[in-house]
Formats: structure tokens, sequence, C-alpha cells
């Protein structure tokens, strides 16, 4: 089963929030990816957008900045007091439902 794409504006908004935690830890993309099990092109192909973003590759970058996923995603900044389970499934269906109206 493959896993479901975050929107692409929601990727260029949570890659804005990674990079500058990325930048303030001095973390390079490569040493993220390599963390991840990804070959190290992986990083730098989310940061330009060249490839996309799933739900579950989120909360592994938030596992691996030692962060809650929800500091990635935009508007949101710290957690919430919603459950995150929620929050992604009602952020992706929006997104499913605006790809069927194209």
């Amino acid at each position: 089963m493959e896993e479901e794409l975050v929107d692409s504006k929601l990727d260029a908004r949570v890659v804005k929030k990674l990079r500058k935690i990325l930048d303030e830890r001095n973390i390079k993309q490569s040493t993220l990816a390599k963390a991840l099990n990804y070959e190290p092109s992986w990083g730098s192909h989310l940061m330009t957008g060249k490839r996309g973003l799933t739900v579950n590759q989120l909360i592994k970058i938030a596992e691996f900045l030692d962060i809650h996923p929800c500091e990635l995603l935009p508007d949101i900044g710290k957690k919430p007091d919603i459950n995150l389970d929620e929050y992604i499934s009602f952020v992706v269906k929006r997104e499913l439902e605006e790809c069927k109206k194209k």
C-alpha cells in the first residue's frame, strides 16, 4: 500500500520550518536522510520540492529532531491541545477533497 503524500503547498511550508530547524542545529540534509535510512539525495530532493513528503516521513523527522510533529506543521508552532492523528487526518482529507475537485 502506497502512502499518501502531503499536499505540495503544505510540503513547502513544512520544508521551510524544517530547513530553519536544521540550520539552527547545524544538521545537514544528508545527515537527516541517513538517520531516516534514505539515500543522501533524499534530503536535497525534499528541500527543493522534487520529492513529496508523506505523513509517516513527517513523524520520523520529528522523532529524529526530538520535537512534536506539530512543530513542523504550519500555523501551529507549539503542540496544540488537539489529537495529532485527528489533525493529520483532517489535513490529508481536506487536501484529497481539493484534488478531487480539480
